[in-house]
C-alpha cells in the first residue's frame, strides 16, 4: 500500500505540476491576447483620431478660405461706399457751386437791374424773375422750383432737370421710376 500512496502522492504532484505549468501558459496566453487586443484598439482609435483632425483641419481650412472671400467683399463694399461718398461729396460742391452763382447773379439783378448777363444766368440756372421759396425749392438743387412728382412715392420735391437725374427719392429713398410734370402756372 505504501507503493499505491507513492504513486498517488507522485500523481498529485503531476498533477499540480502540470496544473501550474497549465495555469502559467494560460496566463501568458492571456496577457499576450489582452496585449494584443490593447494594441488593436489602440490602432483604431489613433485611426479615427487621425480621421477627425483630418476633417477638423479640412473644415478649418474652409472657413479660412471663406473668411478671406467675406474679407474680400467687405474691402470691395467699402471701396464702393467711399466711392459713392466721394460722388456724393462732390454732387454737393456742385449744388453749392451753383447755389452760389445764383445768388451772386441774384444780387447783381438787383443791384444793377435786369441787365443781359443776368438774363443769361437767369435762363442758365432756370429762375423765373422771382426768387424761389425755400419751402417750393428743389430738394437736389435748391434753386429751381418743384414740379416734378417722382413715382411711385407722390412726392413732389424734384425740379424736371433733376427728377431726370435722381435715381432715388431724396425725401423717402424710394427708387424713382419715373416724374410727373405738374404745371403750377
Amino acid at each position: 500500500m505504501a507503493s499505491k500512496d507513492i504513486q498517488r502522492k507522485r500523481e498529485e504532484e503531476l498533477d499540480n505540476l502540470l496544473r501550474v505549468e497549465q495555469g502559467g501558459r494560460m496566463k501568458r496566453e492571456l496577457q499576450e491576447r489582452s496585449r494584443r487586443h490593447n494594441m488593436e484598439l489602440l490602432q483604431t482609435l489613433n485611426h479615427q483620431a487621425s480621421k477627425l483632425i483630418k476633417q477638423k483641419d479640412d473644415q478649418l481650412q474652409q472657413a479660412n478660405q471663406k473668411n478671406m472671400e467675406l474679407q474680400a467683399n467687405v474691402n470691395t463694399v467699402q471701396t464702393e461706399v467711399d466711392a459713392w461718398k466721394n460722388r456724393a461729396m462732390a454732387g454737393r460742391a456742385i449744388v453749392h457751386n451753383l447755389h452760389n452763382e445764383v445768388e451772386k447773379a441774384t444780387k447783381k439783378k438787383e443791384k444793377k437791374g435786369e441787365g443781359s448777363s443776368s438774363k443769361k444766368m437767369e435762363s442758365s440756372v432756370g429762375s423765373n424773375d422771382h426768387v424761389v421759396d425755400p419751402a417750393r425749392a428743389c430738394k437736389v438743387c435748391t434753386i429751381r422750383e418743384t414740379c416734378m412728382i417722382l413715382m411711385p412715392c407722390r412726392h413732389m420735391c424734384c425740379c424736371r432737370p433733376c427728377a431726370h437725374a435722381v435715381k432715388l427719392c431724396p425725401i423717402c429713398g424710394a427708387a424713382n421710376r419715373q416724374g410727373l410734370h405738374v404745371a403750377m402756372d
